[in-house]
């Protein structure tokens, strides 16, 4: 079921993403792994972090571990190779360092459990996809760190699964509140207009904030820093400019520093809005807007109502509470579904 809706949205590459640690990342990627295998889909996996290992190596917990049919690709650092008990062809050393070793592409040829770690960098992980095409899995997996959203940029993966549950929230209340800021982060509008799309692409090639408007040219402002002066102090700022492209992180203190100066608040894609949805609503109640120069497909939502901590959630209210916070996007019961 879970995989049919990362097919149904026309993913490739995607990004599973846990909003808490022990969110269920594993267990989703786990579905999705054994239900795109037995539909003859050919797949890679890899994770920014490590997934697969026995024990949480935070808090000594146990973990499920990352099931791996036959054929399937990965790549993982060399420590890693032989911690699981599949059996590996080794086939690429890629180049890539880590602290567990030289991270290597390896085929299983014998179906089993496995490590996958090594990958620190959005970057390294945007290599590493790279060279497995070389071997052209339908659908290739990548497992985000639990603390890094940065997974979900449209730069790394064509879509995304998102993971949330008891691990996020005490509470029902508590869990769907937090589900609804992510959501929004990841679901923000993307761009529609051609002078919207030169702001962003001014700033995120000269890595300078950008201002116009639609009928205003863009100029790139290279004497100001988001966080230290207003962009409008900067001599080159057009009269008249109604619009910012920023290409970095976006915080409350840009936010507050913006409010009533633009009308139109460009990011990279929804991974770098830092700031409150608090903050950001309110940015929007005095008439403005955020747009992302990329959008982010979400595939769909899993929901865990367990939690490592030793508590349950309602698990009919909770999925009733994340399908409302969802809107329209599938939501999927990582427990039953599996």
């Amino acid at each position: 079921m879970l995989y049919e809706h990362v097919q149904a949205a026309g993913v490739r590459r995607l990004a599973i993403i846990g909003l808490a640690k022990h969110a269920g990342k594993t267990t989703a990627m786990n579905t999705i792994i054994e239900e795109a295998s037995q539909a003859g889909v050919s797949l890679s996996l890899q994770s920014i972090g490590v997934d697969g290992e026995r024990f949480d190596a935070l808090i000594g917990v146990e973990k499920p571990s990352v099931q791996a049919p036959v054929g399937t690709m990965l790549a993982t650092a060399a420590d890693a190779l032989e911690q699981g008990n599949a059996r590996l062809e080794l086939l690429e050393a890629t180049g890539i360092p880590s602290a567990m070793g030289e991270i290597f592409i390896a085929r299983v040829v014998e179906a089993g459990s496995v490590v996958l770690a090594g990958v620190r960098l959005v970057e390294h992980a945007r290599q590493i996809l790279s060279k497995l095409e070389k071997w052209v899995p339908q659908l290739q997996i990548i497992d985000g760190a639990f603390d890094r959203i940065a997974s979900a940029t449209p730069d790394l993966a064509d879509g995304i699964v998102v993971c949330t549950g008891a691990s996020v929230g005490r509470t029902v209340a508590d869990v769907a509140r937090e589900t609804r800021s992510a959501l929004a982060r990841l679901r923000m509008p993307g761009i529609t207009e051609d002078w919207q799309r030169e702001l962003a692409f001014l700033a995120r090639t000269s890595d300078c904030i950008v201002a116009g408007a639609a009928d205003i040219p863009a100029r790139v402002l290279k004497g100001v820093s988001p966080f230290l002066l207003h962009p409008q102090s900067d001599p080159n700022w057009p009269e008249g400019a109604a619009a910012v492209a920023m290409p970095g992180v976006v915080t409350d203190r840009v936010l507050d520093m913006l409010e009533g100066a633009v009308q139109t608040l460009i990011v990279k894609d929804g991974t770098h809005m830092m700031g409150s949805l608090a903050r950001w609503k309110r940015f929007e109640r005095q008439g403005a807007r955020i747009l992302a120069e990329r959008s982010i497909r979400i595939a769909a939502v899993t929901v865990n109502s367990m939690s490592v901590e030793g508590y349950r959630l309602p698990q009919k209210d909770l999925l009733e509470a994340i399908t409302e916070v969802a809107e329209g996007l599938p939501v999927v019961d990582s427990i039953h579904s599996h």
